[in-house]
């Protein structure tokens, strides 16, 4: 669950989507997704960053960071390799960190436009 405008953001890993709730309990879509089970968000500004734990078996290859706007077409790949990732959030100095069951080893560079993460798997 994350705040978001005048309610918040909450991730339903069951059917593969991002719900907006208002203060007042209206609940809509926000963002639909296939198989992925969208499981942490994290909000700057207008973008969305939220962990993907993946499909059963949860494989290091479809552990992911996507981040999205409120009205766009497309989702934009920020980091990926993290078997079971369960939630992303941004620390000091912007940076953003990914929280995977299991084990893995990150290159970190700080968010800014285009920059990436990118996680390697260890083992």
């Amino acid at each position: 669950m994350e705040p978001y405008r005048n309610g918040f953001l909450v991730t339903d890993g069951h059917f593969n989507r991002v719900l907006y709730v208002t203060l007042d309990g209206e609940i809509t879509m926000f963002r639909e997704f296939n198989d992925i089970v969208p499981t942490g968000l994290a909000v700057r500004g207008n973008l969305v960053y939220m962990a993907e734990a993946g499909p059963v078996p949860h494989l290091p290859e479809n552990g992911k960071v996507v981040s999205f706007g409120p009205h766009s077409p497309t989702v934009t790949n920020i980091a990926s390799g993290a078997p079971l990732l369960v939630d992303v959030e941004f620390g000091r100095d912007q940076m953003l960190f990914a929280l995977s069951q299991g084990e893995f080893q990150r290159r970190p560079r700080r968010l800014s436009g285009a920059a990436e993460y990118r996680f390697t798997c260890k083992g």
